[in-house]
């Protein structure tokens, strides 16, 4: 399969998963109304951060050390279960035991008491680690076809479960949850089975091979906990200042922008990554890169501005004109979005040669911008001067993201400028997959 076929194999998987997800949403925020729509968006922080925490990035570390051929399968996923069992422990302990303060801090603008909800959302969490896992062991392989149907199978019977659970028993927001519990554990199942029929696993513990990943995993973990911040930590320091109706339109817009802009770049890192780690020609990945780079940013150009310019009646027809307040905070985030969104094709760089510390480094300063500027912001224009805090750190982040890449790969600047070739490649592959489908046939 050529590398291009197995992106938009990827990208078909990722169109289903977006509409399930929007999908979900739109039934939570008409049915629940806004302020119950920001309680589910607090709600979510709670699996969230316990996940930024938690989760020290093994899984990806996986990625590289079965690429470099220093273990298999079998006793790869033993050692990334063993890990998330413990980890699971820990964060679960910690969360028991200091529920009233987390609860007090999250959830002091709402006026409902969802702690039954609180306690139950957590149990996301250790399901998410061992997703993660065999999520991660598929992509190793590069088994595309397998790992579709996990993402497919968790999202499809998460947002129908939920939907449903929603819709027809009246379960509000424990009906999401539930739905969402039940969707990881079908996807649980089916990745292990696919993972095992690659190869048993294997009761071996390996302290070499756990340290030796541990170095590595050490630095994405890092990475991940500041990249989750970079995308959460306006609406945590929101909950402080803003009603659950307003942290939903903030949110709302963000999700959006986000969700809409990452089907591409989530496609093409889920290839890139283990493809940069198995190569030994620094500079031909990055050549690769750049290329995908220019692909990606005029791909998710293109796609924002027809959503930026139709957005009003995009939000009236799936949300309703209650929720009109989102459509500012999202004209202001989109930009940034989608040059945050293209560069994550340098994170796989990183990661493939050996230097995710570098994804930490290039981290920071745009989370101590946004965390500075949503102090000042948000107190004073509440859901828009959230936007304006993420908007200026995430361009921060393109741009210490772009020094970044140019740096380790000795590449020039212009070697990332869009070209009328990368525009002609996009057209004429958009023109195959249309022939092969029977939309348009070709000569």
């Amino acid at each position: 399969m050529r590398l291009a076929d197995k992106f938009f194999s990827l990208f078909q998987r990722d169109v289903v998963l977006y509409f399930s997800t929007l999908l979900t949403g739109v039934v939570i925020a008409r049915t629940l109304g806004p302020e119950m729509m920001g309680v589910w968006t607090i709600l979510l922080l709670i699996p969230g951060y316990a996940e930024a925490f938690g989760r020290l990035q093994f899984d990806v570390s996986a990625v590289y050390f079965l690429g470099k051929r220093k273990a298999g399968v079998g006793e790869m996923a033993f050692l990334l279960h063993l890990i998330s069992l413990l980890v699971a422990a820990v964060i679960l302990s910690v969360f028991y035991l200091q529920f009233e303060w987390l609860y007090a801090s999250l959830f002091d603008k709402t006026s409902v008491d969802v702690r039954g909800l609180a306690y139950t959302v957590i149990a996301i969490f250790p399901l998410r680690l061992l997703y993660y896992n065999y999520s991660y062991l598929l992509i190793a392989k590069e088994d595309v076809k397998s790992y579709n149907g996990v993402v497919i199978l968790q999202a499809l019977i998460g947002s129908i479960g939920g939907i449903f659970l929603i819709l027809a028993l009246d379960m509000g927001i424990l009906g999401a949850i539930v739905g969402n519990l039940t969707g990881l554990v079908v996807a649980i199942i089916y990745a292990a089975y696919k993972v095992h029929k690659i190869e048993a696993m294997r009761i071996m513990l390996r302290l070499d091979l756990m340290c030796e990943m541990s170095k590595y995993a050490l630095k994405h973990y890092a990475g991940g906990v500041t990249g989750y911040f970079h995308l959460n930590v306006t609406s945590l320091l929101s909950a402080s200042y803003m009603l659950p109706a307003q942290i939903a339109f903030y949110a709302l817009g963000k999700s959006i922008s986000e969700v809409a802009t990452r089907m591409v770049p989530v496609a093409v890192n889920t290839i890139l990554f283990p493809r940069v780690s198995q190569s030994n020609d620094a500079k031909a990945s990055g050549m690769l890169v750049a290329r995908l780079f220019r692909v990606t940013f005029i791909i998710l150009l293109a796609m924002s501005l027809g959503l930026a310019i139709f957005i009003k009646p995009v939000i009236y027809l799936l949300y309703g004109a209650s929720y009109y307040p989102l459509i500012v905070p999202f004209l202001i985030m989109i930009p940034s979005v989608v040059l945050v969104q293209a560069a994550t094709v340098f994170l796989s760089y990183f990661s493939g040669q050996g230097r995710p510390d570098l994804i930490v480094k290039v981290s920071v300063a745009p989370l101590v911008i946004q965390c500075a500027a949503a102090v000042m912001l948000v107190p004073k224009w509440m859901e828009l001067g959230a936007a304006m805090s993420f908007s200026l750190a995430a361009f921060l982040l393109f741009l210490l993201q772009l020094r970044g890449f140019l740096k380790l790969s000795g590449l020039p600047a212009l070697e990332l400028l869009p070209q009328m070739d990368d525009v002609a490649t996009i057209l004429k592959f958009g023109r195959e997959k249309l022939a092969s489908i029977g939309l348009k046939k070709i000569g």
